[in-house]
């Protein structure tokens, strides 16, 4: 097959670029025809001024030998044109019926001005056994890899770091099978970066993925005192069928992994059970059903959450804790507010009078001696576990971490099982 660089390098480079520079002027005489039915516009001037003045506001002048198309964005934008030809025609030649249905391809995509993106989210620590088929949440679809996406995992499995395939029980092998999957999204074509093969971040959906990610981390974390589950967004596949000349003068369709962040994972993989994904619905539901404030609450408690999760330090995991509980549970007041935390937290998870006093009291003095320490005076771990060894109402930090943890979880899963019965959970004022 003709590549790009042999194209360039042969002898009749000239001779065939213009043979399909022809064939082009001769497609787009006829789709003009039939579409507008008056003259037709020489080529490189129609499509300067029609569509990629845009894209390029600042002219740049061609080499002398090119001077008959101006512009360096019309000249790639019919080399697009040129090399998907080539590239379509797979080293036969290529006849008037092919670049035309190249060009109508091109033509039906730039009048939309849109392509049609596929995006899909790899879950690192979700379990190949797990026996959740396909979970709907909202426009997303938890659900198996499809054959194109298992090629994009393998090409791409540089990005999950070693820890992840390690720490797993025979129980649970750490096969990477599902991801989060958005099946359409319609991304302008004025969102492509310059190399038009790379949607700018700006245009990406990270902060629904982001809470897409913290729904499923805060969903997972049952059989807490015995396991540490944990689950991994690290980056987004996306692609797309559709293709259009550009600018940038790319024959390829959209397929890009875009990095989220660089992946850390060091727990154990996770098995769903069946009724896994009505419990991620009903989570979803809640948080996207609530008026604005409680919306923005939830999202942001979760996400506090799944950050303290990703915390290898311990005062960056209890300072995130307790942003995820203020979220959660907290009021409106400035002052007071350990007092109202606790309170909120022993009337949601308390099962006793004597439960409830024990979560009262531990929340308001943890809120006092640990979240004030660490976030109004940036003490170290050491200060703050010197501190609490005198201290005999709370224990040490580690163990103070994973009762924040089991208050969040509890409380969290208290707030969704009263809003699916509903009696939607309210805060205390």
């Amino acid at each position: 097959m003709l590549t790009f660089l042999g194209l360039l390098l042969a002898d009749n480079f000239v001779a065939i670029f213009n043979d399909l520079i022809q064939l082009l002027s001769r497609s787009y005489v006829e789709l003009e025809r039939r579409e507008r039915q008056d003259s037709y516009i020489q080529l490189a001037q129609d499509l300067w001024s029609q569509r990629l003045c845009a894209f390029y506001p600042d002219h740049e002048i061609v080499p002398s030998e090119l001077s008959n198309m101006r512009d360096v964005a019309v000249f790639n934008y019919v080399l697009s044109l040129v090399w998907k030809c080539l590239y379509e025609a797979k080293g036969k030649s290529v006849t008037a019926e092919l670049v035309e249905s190249v060009v109508s391809e091109s033509e039906a995509v730039w009048q939309k001005g849109t392509l049609k993106v596929r995006l899909c989210v790899p879950l690192v620590g979700l379990s190949s056994l797990s026996r959740v088929s396909q979970v709907k949440l909202d426009r997303w679809q938890l659900r198996r890899f499809m054959p194109c996406d298992r090629d994009r995992v393998e090409r791409m499995k540089h990005a999950f770091l070693l820890p992840a395939m390690m720490a797993y029980s025979g129980a649970n092998p750490p096969v990477l099978d599902f991801g989060l999957v958005l099946d359409r999204m319609d991304v302008p074509l004025t969102a492509l970066d310059g190399s038009w093969n790379v949607i700018q971040e700006k245009a990406l959906p990270l902060a629904e993925i982001q809470c897409l990610e913290a729904l499923l981390q805060s969903s997972i974390g049952w059989d807490l005192l015995e396991h540490r589950y944990g689950i991994d967004c690290p980056l987004v596949f996306y692609r797309t069928e559709e293709w259009a000349a550009n600018p940038a003068g790319n024959p390829f369709t959209l397929d890009y992994a875009w990095p989220l962040r660089q992946s850390w994972f060091g727990k154990e993989w996770f098995a769903a059970p069946e009724v896994w994904g009505d419990w991620l619905q009903k989570g979803w539901s809640l948080v996207e059903s609530g008026d604005d404030l409680a919306s923005n609450r939830y999202k942001r408690a979760l996400r506090g959450y799944a950050n303290s999760t990703r915390s290898s330090d311990l005062t960056d995991r209890l300072v995130w804790l307790f942003i995820a509980i203020d979220a959660l549970l907290g009021g409106h007041r400035a002052r007071g507010r350990g007092q109202e935390l606790g309170r909120n937290l022993a009337d949601l998870i308390g099962a006793s009078d004597v439960d409830r006093r024990k979560w009262r009291k531990f929340m308001q003095r943890a809120y006092r001696d640990i979240r004030h320490p660490l976030l109004h005076e940036g003490i170290s771990a050491d200060e703050l576990r010197r501190r609490l060894a005198g201290n005999p109402a709370l224990p040490d930090p580690e163990t103070c971490a994973n009762l924040l943890e089991v208050a969040f979880l509890a409380a969290w899963g208290r707030i969704v099982k009263s809003s699916v019965g509903g009696s939607q959970w309210v805060w205390s004022s």
